[in-house]
């Protein structure tokens, strides 16, 4: 006789049945969301201690579960999965039954419309058109101009060596110009504006990481003002493109996000709500509201995460020297050649990037999903209903004994083992999984290689042996205090005219 699965229930679950549910199924009731915090920030220098032990505890543990009140039908519940298979089921099998957490609900309310956020049609109309950034061309200009744009900046760093130097905020710099000219073209750094679109991001920023709603709300005009103006500009080089006359509109090259952005709302049958011509242009709100939201979401994935992943994956080699060395020598096999292939093949380079990442990995979780239909889960034994808060256990997943030997160890040769290489893919998600994998997750290792290199060409980097890290858990996983790093310039910094490429 077959196995008979759950049949659907008739009636909507209380939160105490769901939740018998799951941990008859291998999920752990936990009394609050992360309970240990303030505790493993004194014991430990880490916020993130106990969910980084959750997997050694639970070696079973398909996920833990908590609730706010389970006297009501559909409380505010959250489900953490830590399961491959399971993480594969809720991302993929039953993505349609999902649509983004709106809990922040300020958050939702300034970028609802952005690609992170918006999962309708639009979203995948969205992704066709900016993934077209990405193309080799586009990604081998990206990796090149990291070295010109880290190379400008080395000036900066020099002149400040003399004290402890913070670098994350030099490599935020770097990002963020290089972000720029990711959405504006290679001639953003021609415009005045790149410093007054700094100041407004980093005022918007800040608001956003201390979770101050009216803040965020006031620091969007003066960024949408900044961008409007950078906007005007760009459209008008684009109608001049002489690409844009002679080809079909829907095969034009994107050279950025500004263009994409363009054609997206001519594929979307926008044009004639507003043209991109000159300033006498009628500006619809919905479309300038979009571009503010994507722009913001792709600045901060493209400047701040890559920045404080390369702040961690100094600090780590500056505690273990023997993984730089190794580095070094495989940086320096290329004699100088750095292709887009070669720096592809840095294979130890990647492995330190990788570790850094799955040790800290500068997001906490993966932003949780709600439930908007109720559906059977883990092949029909359980059900979820409607209201229901799932996440990806990212860093639970990351520490599991059973995919990661000694996990706690910064150990990069683990990423050349042949059986974490067969299931990497469905265990090691630093830019999420699935159909909203980060669009940019293939240029983020090339271009933080990039970085390590031009930097490590001009300067050997120490630690102030008086710093003691502690880290602890926002919107970001970060240091309490920025790492001070102690600077010795190598050689001279060569001039920006140099060709650095063939």
């Amino acid at each position: 006789m077959p196995i008979q699965h759950n049949s659907q229930p008739k009636e909507v679950q209380t939160c105490e049945q769901m939740m018998k549910q799951l941990e008859n199924n291998g999920f752990i009731r936990l009394k609050s969301y992360r309970p240990f915090q303030e505790e493993d920030l004194f014991k430990y220098d880490d916020e993130l201690y106990s969910v980084k032990q959750f997997k050694s505890r639970y070696p079973n543990a398909k996920g833990f579960i908590c609730y706010s009140d389970s006297s009501q039908k559909v409380p505010y519940n959250y489900i953490g999965i830590c399961d491959a298979d399971l993480i594969h089921e809720f991302m993929v099998e039953k993505e349609k039954y999902y649509e983004r957490d709106v809990t922040l609900s300020y958050v939702a309310r300034i970028l609802g419309d952005s690609l992170l956020f918006n999962l309708s049609d639009i979203w995948r109309m969205k992704r066709k058109v900016y993934g077209q950034m990405f193309h080799f061309y586009q990604y081998h200009q990206l990796v090149k101009l990291v070295r010109e744009i880290t190379t400008k900046n080395s000036y900066i760093i020099d002149m400040n060596s003399q004290k402890p130097v913070q670098l994350i905020s030099h490599f935020e710099d770097i990002l963020g110009e290089w972000s720029l000219h990711l959405f504006f073209g290679y001639n953003a750094s021609q415009y005045d504006l790149q410093s007054k679109l700094k100041a407004a991001y980093n005022n918007a920023r800040s608001a956003i990481l201390l979770l101050q709603p009216q803040n965020i709300i006031n620091c969007l005009d003066p960024l949408k003002e900044v961008l409007l103006e950078y906007l005007y500009i760009t459209s008008d080089q684009i109608k001049s493109d002489p690409d844009y006359q002679s080809k079909p509109q829907n095969n034009i090259t994107c050279y950025s996000f500004i263009h994409s952005f363009y054609l997206l709302i001519i594929f979307l049958k926008f044009k004639n709500r507003f043209l991109l011509n000159s300033k006498e242009v009628q500006w619809n709100k919905d479309f300038l509201d979009q571009i503010c939201q994507d722009i913001i979401i792709f600045f901060f994935a493209g400047r701040d995460t890559m920045a404080h992943t390369l702040q961690m994956m100094f600090y780590y080699l500056c505690i273990y020297p023997e993984y730089k060395k190794k580095i070094d020598e495989e940086i320096n096999s290329l004699n100088g050649d750095y292709s887009v292939q070669n720096i592809s093949n840095l294979n130890y380079l990647e492995a330190v990037l990788k570790e850094t990442l799955r040790h800290y990995g500068p997001t906490t979780t993966i932003l949780p999903k709600v439930v908007m239909e109720r559906h059977s889960f883990m092949n029909d034994k359980v059900f979820l209903e409607e209201g229901t808060i799932v996440s990806l256990a990212i860093q639970e997943l990351n520490y599991d004994p059973q995919h990661y030997e000694n996990p706690f160890k910064f150990y990069p040769e683990r990423w050349f083992d042949e059986n974490l290489k067969q299931k990497e893919k469905k265990i090691f998600m630093p830019f999420s999984y699935g159909s909203h994998k980060c669009i940019g997750d293939k240029l983020a290792l090339p271009v933080m290689k990039m970085l390590y290199i031009t930097l490590n060409e001009y300067f050997s980097i120490d630690i102030d042996p008086s710093f003691k890290l502690k880290l602890v858990a926002l919107i970001q996983y970060t240091p309490s205090t920025q790492i001070p790093f102690l600077i010795t310039k190598k050689k001279n910094i060569q001039s920006n005219n140099e060709v650095y490429f063939s």
